[in-house]
């Protein structure tokens, strides 16, 4: 399997450098030797580098992968934040509702009592007006009598 490899290889740098591979073959076989030898470093190299770069690709996806997961959980505790500070604010609205609707109850209750409390005053002034008025007469028949 490893002579076929190194056929192949033989092959792809005689065609590479434009000769036929009899002729290569016949006329310099430790050139061709040497320059696949070369061949192979150059694949062995290139390869290398293609590792190394796939390596630090996933190395990089698996950052990306961890700042997506990361961003995701985020996300989601934030809308659970504002998912939960609006049923609080629904929960304040609720209550200052209550708390209008108490006042208002509270406030017309007040302007009635107040309305009342005015009437009993201006009776109450009526009956006084009329007793003194009873007063300044009994006084005035006492002094004529």
């Amino acid at each position: 399997m490893l002579r076929s490899m190194f056929l192949c290889l033989a092959f792809t740098a005689c065609s590479a450098m434009g000769t036929s591979t009899t002729t290569a073959f016949s006329e310099d076989k430790d050139c061709l030797i040497t320059q696949l030898f070369h061949t192979v470093a150059e694949l062995s190299k290139d390869f290398s580098e293609q590792r190394k770069e796939m390596e630090q690709l996933k190395v990089r996806s698996k950052t990306q992968e961890e700042t997506i997961q990361q961003l995701r959980d985020d996300l989601k505790r934030n809308v659970s934040d504002i998912t939960s500070n609006l049923d609080n604010h629904i929960s304040d609205f609720q209550k200052l509702e209550d708390a209008v609707t108490l006042l208002n109850t509270t406030s017309k209750t007040n302007r009635r009592d107040l309305q009342q409390l005015h009437t009993n005053v201006i009776e109450h002034a009526s009956d006084l007006n009329s007793a003194r008025q009873y007063r300044d007469k009994e006084i005035q028949a006492k002094k004529i009598s």
